[in-house]
């Protein structure tokens, strides 16, 4: 038979294990055939062959590269971040808004030095507990910087919010009250913080439990970042924001004070300048028209419609995903050895997929019986379907008989023969030490027993990473019929293969497993169940039946990448959700309806008291992570696209349910899903904790040039606010059974029923 032509020629070479230095030398020799190449040097010494190469040393090197290329677009990625930091604390801030001060860039300072401390602790602590770093951990930076500076976003906002509280005070009356100001900010949004720290946190770790190594060591080193992260920020970012504001105070910077406006309806009415009256009552205004068409039954109706299509088509996309895993996904796009893969998935997989059978208590081949025994085993493997057959396997025994019976040719004329026993197995193994690592034994009463020994066969027709994984599977049928003999079996790629196999299940435990600790988390820091519900079950749920559907719009496969960038999206899905319905609930606690308002009145207050506290900080915090992942876009790696890819969606996501759906589902709802009842001996207790609250008060205590000032009772309307504040000041007798503890956190007037 003439060959026609030959497309690919394999040479394998084999180093001896004697030393740790081997690897090392190892190593050098395939960077030096690597280099070689990437020179174009084969080009001219072989000019009509195409050479590549392929070894797991240079492939470690070339991923190890490929996740050090993503360090000049973090630094690009942290630059347009720190802009647009500076950006929002300089329109954000209620003293000297627009106006550079010293105070403006040390709170950019504060943001951003969290999640870089966060980052080198949990590095440091990598590498002093030696563990292994992978090039999936260059992705790591990103989202932890990305996510971590959210919650500074919230403090900031809740410190402008509540800045009003000592507008009046002296210098040094301001300074000595900061402490019970930045109590007041941790007391009002330190359980929205500790929720979305807490969910991403065990996202991560949820993660790790079903992943390879790699990731496994991903997820711990991205929780234990977000973890730190989180606690600087209640503890660094806080201080530099304290230092920052007695800094501009001190320098006497403070000139005019930007206070956001209580409504008079509240039963206060500050007078400010005519120009920030006005820039504020636009935004108010336009606030309160989405607030009125969230409560319009038209806008509801194309809203759930326009929901239900979306979760239809999410389902239909989840239907559509295919589970892809192969090595190209890790390898740098524009390495060498991306060819070098596709070669062998094309014709070395395709046509030759070795096997190592282990036989770890076979029958004694120096009988003729024990032999038959053997040949079935072998044959076994060597007839399923897709396998070559006995032309591909490689066994000891079979060289064995020919060096006896090469033995017996020489000694033929001597006049014995050594026959095929198993004695002259020490022998055998020192002429072919190819087989040492083949054949286990030991030798007892003069004899030489075979304790163990293995052999391998090849199969074909595998072609994608899903059939070898299959084929694994018929693999280990074979096995499990073998138990008498202990036989296992051996592919290098097993690791990979079980994945593919459990993808899809460890999917859907895993999302399901999320789930639940998000519920869970929720519970303990939201009273309202209705809440949790909406926030947990509707909200994020509906959020991941849009990041699985959404694979096949976004040309992404299941993979291991993607599965874990899915968990972890999960856990950050619940910063959109949990906040507002957090403090929608508070504001159910803070505006009941009375006799002059209709309930559609009430329930625009209440969304509009929500969007006030965190609809601002969740805008931030979403464009902040954009902004960071977006250099991440320019990358062709599949590792950091995924990342990037998914990331983009679930903040897309997760501010449409935030801002949009959830409001106007939990609008739907009565206030009986949201307020605690009220016994009615608590309702006439004097016992300021147990009190029932009906009445609006706002209390404010001034230093003593401008008097104490009690407002309560909606006793001033409007048209009654006077442009001469010391008029304002004038108010009637406080209620002395109203402790502070009662009043609403933000500082917006409140009313409890």
């Amino acid at each position: 038979m003439q060959i026609e032509r030959i497309e690919m020629i394999a040479l394998l070479f084999y180093a001896k294990y004697e030393t740790d230095n081997v690897t090392n030398i190892i190593t050098e020799w395939e960077q030096a055939v690597y280099n070689y190449l990437a020179e174009g040097s084969n080009e001219v010494d072989f000019k009509e062959l195409e050479i590549n190469v392929l070894g797991d040393k240079i492939l470690m090197k070339e991923i190890t590269r490929g996740g050090l290329s993503l360090l000049p677009l973090m630094v690009v990625g942290m630059i347009l971040l720190v802009v647009f930091l500076f950006i929002c604390v300089m329109i954000s801030t209620p003293v000297n808004r627009l106006k550079l001060s010293m105070n403006k860039p040390l709170l950019v300072i504060g943001i951003i030095l969290s999640p870089i401390l966060a980052l080198t602790t949990t590095f440091g602590l990598v590498g002093f507990l030696d563990i292994p770093i992978y090039p999936i951990h260059f992705v790591i930076p990103f989202l932890v910087i990305a996510i971590g500076v959210d919650d500074a976003f919230l403090i900031l906002h809740s410190w402008n919010r509540k800045y009003k509280e000592m507008q009046y005070y002296s210098t040094t009356k301001k300074i000595d009250i900061m402490p019970t100001i930045i109590g007041k900010v941790l007391k009002d949004i330190g359980p929205s913080i500790t929720i979305t720290s807490m969910t991403n946190y065990l996202a991560f770790i949820i993660g790790s439990f079903f992943s390879t190594p790699a990731i496994q060591s991903f997820c711990y080193t991205a929780s234990c970042s977000i973890f730190l992260d989180f606690l600087f920020q209640l503890s660094l970012f806080t201080s530099i924001l304290v230092i920052a504001e007695k800094n501009e105070i001190l320098c006497g910077n403070v000139k005019s004070i930007e206070l956001m406006e209580v409504e008079p309806e509240r039963g206060l009415c500050i007078i400010k300048n005519e120009k920030t009256k006005q820039k504020e009552e636009v935004i108010t205004n336009l606030l309160k028209q989405y607030c009125y068409l969230l409560t319009s039954n038209i806008f509801r109706c194309i809203v759930f419609v326009s929901v239900a299509i979306y979760l239809g088509f999410s389902i239909w996309g989840i239907f559509q995903i295919q589970p892809l895993i192969n090595s190209q996904q890790i390898i740098p796009s524009d390495s060498l050895l991306q060819r070098t893969d596709r070669l062998f998935e094309k014709y070395t997989w395709k046509e030759y997929e070795i096997l190592n059978v282990y036989v770890n208590n076979p029958p004694d081949i120096s009988t003729s019986n024990g032999l038959q025994e053997l040949n079935k085993i072998i044959s076994k493997f060597e007839t399923m379907p897709q396998a070559i057959g006995s032309a591909s396997t490689l066994f000891f025994l079979d060289q064995y008989k020919v060096y006896i019976g090469f033995l017996n040719v020489l000694t033929f004329f001597g006049g014995f023969q050594i026959g095929t026993d198993t004695n002259s197995l020490p022998q055998f193994l020192k002429d072919f030490p190819v087989y040492n690592n083949a054949v286990k034994w030991h030798k007892e009463n003069d004899s030489i027993v075979v304790d163990k020994f293995s052999f391998m066969t090849a199969y074909c027709n595998s072609t994608t990473w899903s059939d070898r994984a299959n084929l694994m599977e018929k693999w280990r049928e074979v096995a499990d019929n073998l138990t008498q003999y202990n036989v296992s079996i051996y592919s290098e790629n097993a690791p990979i293969f079980e994945g593919i196999l459990n993808l899809k299940y460890n999917t859907v435990q895993s999302t399901l497993i999320s789930l639940i600790a998000m519920i869970i988390v929720c519970i303990f820091f939201v009273s309202s169940m209705p809440c949790v519900l909406l926030s947990t079950v509707f909200g994020i749920t509906s959020i991941s039946v849009g990041l699985f559907g959404f694979l096949t719009i976004l040309d992404l496969k299941l993979d291991l990448i993607s599965n874990i960038a899915i968990l972890v999206c999960i856990g950050f899905s619940v910063d959109y959700t949990a906040h507002f319905c957090y403090h929608y609930q508070k504001a159910t606690d803070v505006i009941s309806q009375n006799s002059e308002e209709t309930h559609r009145q009430v329930l625009i207050n209440r969304i509009h008291h929500a969007f006030k506290s965190v609809g601002w900080p969740m805008i931030q915090a979403g464009l902040s992570t954009v902004i960071c992942m977006c250099p991440v876009i320019f990358t062709t790696d599949h590792i950091p696209q995924v990342f990037a890819k998914i990331i983009f969606l679930v903040v897309g996501l997760g501010m449409i349910h935030g801002l949009l759906i959830l409001p106007m589902i939990m609008a739907v709802f009565p206030d009986s899903w949201y307020i605690k009842k009220i016994k009615p001996s608590d309702a006439l207790t004097n016992d300021p904790q147990k009190v029932s609250k009906s009445q609006y008060l706002l209390q404010f205590d001034y230093d003593e040039s401008l008097k104490s000032a009690v407002i309560s009772n909606n006793k001033f309307e409007a048209n009654s606010c006077s442009d001469n504040i010391p008029d304002i000041l004038k108010t009637p007798t406080a209620d002395p059974s109203i402790s502070e503890n009662d009043q609403e956190d933000s500082g917006v007037a409140s009313d409890h029923s």
